[in-house]
C-alpha cells in the first residue's frame, strides 16, 4: 500500500494556526480589532488545516473500503 503524500498547504495552515494562537494569548488583554482579527484568523487557519488534512485521510479510507469490496458511494445513491 502506497503511503499518501502530505499536503503542504495543510502543514502551513497548521503552523500558522499555532502562531496565531500564541499571538492571541499575547494580545488577549487588548479588547479591540487586533485581538478579534487574531482570533478570527486562528479559527480560519485551524479549520482550513483540519479540512485539508482530513481530506487525504477520507480518500485513503474510501479507497481501502472500495478495495475491500464495499461501495463507499452506496449510502448516498451513487450520485
Amino acid at each position: 500500500m502506497e503511503v499518501p503524500k502530505r499536503d503542504p498547504a495543510a502543514a502551513a495552515l497548521g503552523v500558522l494556526s499555532v502562531l496565531l494562537l500564541g499571538a492571541s494569548f499575547v494580545w488577549a488583554h487588548h479588547w479591540g480589532f487586533l485581538a478579534d482579527a487574531l482570533v478570527a484568523g486562528w479559527a480560519v487557519a485551524t479549520l482550513g488545516a483540519l479540512v485539508l488534512s482530513t481530506r487525504a485521510a477520507a480518500l485513503v479510507l474510501a479507497g481501502a473500503a472500495f478495495a475491500a469490496g464495499i461501495n463507499p458511494t452506496g449510502a448516498c445513491g451513487g450520485g
